[in-house]
């Protein structure tokens, strides 16, 4: 997706803004509103560490593939030893249901309209509106048998849906079989299915 919107963005652009390091800093996931308010500054700083690995190989690449720089504000070293320093609770609102990023959408509440501000957060591929339509194609792509036998990798990865086979797949396709795959991130707790 990424690729895609760069794709799209060059025709208008030259710089575009990524905010790949709000979520990680602004406690953004619904999977950290189960995490004990104690151990949630730690997860921050975890998440925002594991960054380079993920998120921000595939923005650098997606937009540099297109002729595009990409700006990460939020990790700017400024904002990022504020942010740091803010107390959770203003990051991840108490309530029923919790608001992520409570803060910032306080910050800007002047700038946005309240529809936008205060949507409920939805992923990047749900937001574009792409939904499930690369999980559909890929279970169309892949057999349960296929899966079943190659998505433990030699190194004892193992690939946590279909979707996640045909990447890898595509990426053997084009790389072959490399003998070391420790340099590639992967999403933390990402589900298995």
């Amino acid at each position: 997706m990424n690729y895609l919107v760069s794709q799209v963005a060059k025709d208008y652009v030259e710089v575009v803004f990524s905010g790949e390091g709000g979520d990680e800093l602004f406690a953004g996931y619904k999977y950290l509103q189960s995490i004990p308010e104690i151990q949630l500054p730690g997860e921050l700083v975890d998440i925002t560490r594991r960054l380079h690995n993920t998120a921000l190989q595939r923005v650098d690449r997606s937009a540099t593939a297109n002729g595009l720089l990409a700006h990460i504000p939020f990790l700017d070293g400024r904002v990022l030893d504020f942010a740091l320093t803010i107390p959770t609770e203003y990051k991840l609102k108490p309530g029923n249901p919790p608001i992520e990023k409570w803060v910032l959408r306080k910050s800007v509440e002047d700038l946005l309209p309240s529809s936008v501000l205060w949507r409920t957060k939805s992923k990047f591929w749900e937001g574009s509106g792409v939904g499930d339509i690369l999980s559909n194609y890929a279970d169309s792509k892949v057999s349960d048998q296929d899966f079943k036998q190659g998505r433990k990798l030699k190194n004892g990865w193992m690939l946590n849906s279909k979707e996640e086979f045909l990447y890898y797949r595509f990426f053997y396709d084009h790389f072959g079989d490399l003998p070391n795959l420790d340099w590639m991130g992967r999403t933390k707790g990402a589900p298995i299915n």
